[in-house]
């Protein structure tokens, strides 16, 4: 995980040293609730949890506090906010449920990674840490009042097979339909902690010791294999986590009796992975914000820096272990009481909970100073967008979404694209109105209006429902038959062929042509309308609204130059029901696009226009339905 975080070369599947250790996890601590169980009947609920808090939160919550405390000197004001508002959920281990949920807002896509992503994991474990003991208490008292001669740990084995499997499908499924909730979701990650469960409560198999160590050795060869083949572009979990999880089960299964010897047995038992191992905890936890702090200050990072701040968080790491959590873990005050340390550690995650609503208020309201000296909320600016009717990945039916005062007019203009088309509805919307027209919209996530298949980096496969909604829109517009259709769009980035392939550079942009072009003769020959084309944006090269905060005062200095864009790539000189309409010549004029015009933030981030400028730009839309009218 440290090296995949630090983003050295060889280990693109980094990730799944996660699935690792909740294998493990759920492994140790149902081992350690049967044990429990069978020695004394029932399970110490208050004892188990007061352990798991001794363990988990003293660190935990040392690094929270000290993370945000180094990010309010490094961290750029809006990423710093963000850190602020992300901390409660951190200290109170649900940060999993808000990274998912951050990760399916399409307009969040491309914030800054959180100061605190490496607590999604550990969310996860805490959560099953809370629940897993009352399942495992409440079946084995289910099995003795109803099951009378079956063993208590035979019905908890039944029901952690059944959630497993559960589990397993809810992961499938979600992977293909939302990864970020596939990923982060502590329902689509519980089989892999009750794969570990089953391990111990099924008795050891009678195995001899070379088949013992060939399973060893192929589990480790999985796990190994994963690391180095996997890569961001892998669907994940999925079927894909199979590989390390079922690795690292060989791997238990197989020294479950005895040290079977080997070569992996070797390696797992030297003295330098052992003292790394008792670390591990620790080491997790200050390597992301060691990286990401460090990286703020040092700039683009070569792989002597990041050497450098591994070798820190390692530091860290070490002087944490043997002066907070070996402390918090023997303290007598608590290892006395099971009572006292659940609330001792209940107190620091509430504290930790205070400490981040008293950041919230230092840091969480970021201004932008205009040269005209207004003040502007740069949390408001960035989240100055129009959302009507644009559609998320999954869904490929549009509910009516129709705009206008008159809703018996019988002229209509549609808009229709992805996410660049509805950042322009609110231009639209008020020339539609202006004009007594109706405006229809139909635009969708990432799914551009152009007949080409894509590749969906957030789906992570082929982007089939862009296909389903592109047509069932064009099938739409032939009945119809509106007066204008204003085709906007951001030129994809992955365009596929047939079987799915990413097309090279040059296939590409003939791909893409081509698929323009195809869109605009089918809806010249399916509807009188006539089409407009708007092109595209130019990118910002930097968030606006980051620059703005770090320049108060000088606009200036967050403008850039002009360049051609993508969208449309074709001619369409000469055809009287065809016109290409361009606003950056509002943006950008004299070849250099502004961050700020007419007193209004011009991007939201690096290629969506903000809600409140798109709206200065209703006078292009309108003069179209005007001429329309003539």
């Amino acid at each position: 995980m440290v090296l995949f975080h630090a983003g050295f070369w060889g280990t693109p599947g980094g990730f799944i040293g996660v699935d690792v250790f909740y294998v493990i996890s759920g492994y140790l601590i149902t081992s350690l609730l049967l044990m429990e169980l069978q020695e004394r009947g029932t399970i110490q609920l208050l004892d188990f949890w007061g352990r798991r808090m001794r363990r988990i939160l003293p660190a935990g919550v040392l690094v929270l506090c000290f993370s945000l405390v180094g990010a309010a000197f490094v961290l750029p004001p809006l990423q710093l906010s963000r850190a602020a508002h992300d901390l409660p959920a951190a200290a109170l281990y649900v940060i999993n449920w808000r990274l998912a949920q951050k990760a399916v807002d399409y307009f969040a896509a491309d914030a800054a990674p959180s100061l605190y992503l490496q607590y999604w994991s550990l969310a996860i474990e805490e959560q099953f840490y809370a629940v897993w003991p009352l399942i495992v208490l409440g079946v084995a008292i289910l099995v003795v009042r109803f099951a009378r001669g079956t063993a208590p740990a035979r019905g908890v084995l039944w029901a952690a097979t059944i959630l497993s499997v559960m589990s397993f499908a809810l992961s499938l499924y979600q992977t293909g339909q939302s990864g970020p909730y596939a990923f982060f979701g502590t329902f689509s990650r519980a089989w892999q902690l009750g794969l570990g469960g089953v391990i111990s409560l099924l008795p050891a198999l009678a195995l001899s010791n070379l088949a013992r160590r060939t399973m060893a050795l192929v589990g480790f060869t999985a796990i190994v294999a994963a690391a180095l083949l996997f890569t961001k572009e892998t669907p994940y979990p999925g079927m894909a986590a199979i590989m390390p999880t079922f690795g690292t089960a060989a791997i238990l299964v197989a020294g479950r009796v005895e040290a079977i010897g080997g070569v992996v047995d070797a390696g797992l038992k030297s003295p330098s992975l052992v003292l790394l191992g008792k670390w591990s905890y620790s080491w997790y936890l200050w390597h992301w914000p060691v990286l990401l702090l460090g990286s703020a200050i040092a700039g683009p990072a070569n792989a002597f820096v990041l050497g450098l701040l591994v070798l820190l968080s390692l530091l860290l790491a070490c002087l944490t272990y043997y002066l907070v959590e070996q402390p918090a873990r023997r303290w007598p005050y608590l290892t006395r009481s099971p009572g006292r340390s659940v609330l001792a550690g209940l107190a620091l995650s509430l504290g930790a909970a205070g400490f981040a609503l008293l950041a919230q208020a230092t840091f969480a309201q970021p201004r932008i100073l205009l040269s005209t000296g207004v003040w502007l909320n740069a949390e408001a600016v960035r989240d100055d967008m129009s959302k009507d009717c644009l559609l998320s990945h999954e869904e490929t039916r549009q509910e009516p979404c129709v705009f206008g005062d008159d809703p018996s007019s019988s002229r209509r203009v549609v808009i229709f694209g992805d996410s660049h088309a509805a950042a322009l509805i609110p231009a639209i919307k008020l020339a539609a109105k202006k004009a007594g027209w109706q405006l229809l919209v139909r635009t969708k996530a990432s799914c551009p209006s152009i007949n080409v298949s894509v590749w969906s980096g957030f789906l992570k496969r082929p982007y089939t429902e862009c296909d389903h909604w592109r047509a069932n829109v064009l099938s739409e517009l032939v009945t119809l038959d509106p007066e204008l259709i204003v085709l906007a769009n951001m030129a994809p980035g992955s365009p596929i062929d047939i079987n799915a392939k990413r097309l090279a550079a040059d296939d590409r942009r003939k791909a893409l042509l081509e698929g323009e072009e195809s869109m605009v003769t089918q809806l010249i020959e399916g509807t009188r309308a006539r089409i407009v084309l708007v092109r595209d944006i130019v990118n910002a090269p930097q968030e606006p609204v980051s620059c703005l905060l770090e320049n108060p005062g000088n606009e200036a200095s967050c403008s850039w130059a002009r360049r051609e864009t993508a969208y449309p790539m074709g001619t369409y000189e000469g055809n009287p029901r065809i016109k290409v309409v361009d606003a950056n010549n509002n943006i950008c004029a004299s070849g250099t696009c502004k961050a700020v015009l007419e007193g209004r933030v011009v991007m939201r981030d690096k290629h969506h226009l903000t809600a409140s400028f798109a709206e200065t730009l209703s006078p292009l839309f309108e003069a179209l339905l005007n001429a329309q009218s003539q």
